[in-house]
């Protein structure tokens, strides 16, 4: 595997990882509200 195959690797296994316990998390029900803050902050802004 030449140097940027390896790198996007391991940044690619980093992101399925980080998915991953964004997932658990909403699941668990602690991001639900932080992840809805973000994903539409023109609305949280136009709210405040």
């Amino acid at each position: 595997m030449n140097f940027k195959g390896e790198i996007a690797y391991k940044l690619s296994l980093q992101r399925y990882d980080f998915m991953k316990m964004v997932m658990y998390l909403i699941s668990q029900g602690l991001l639900g509200e932080e992840v809805s803050k973000q994903l539409t902050p023109s609305e949280a802004t136009s709210k405040n």
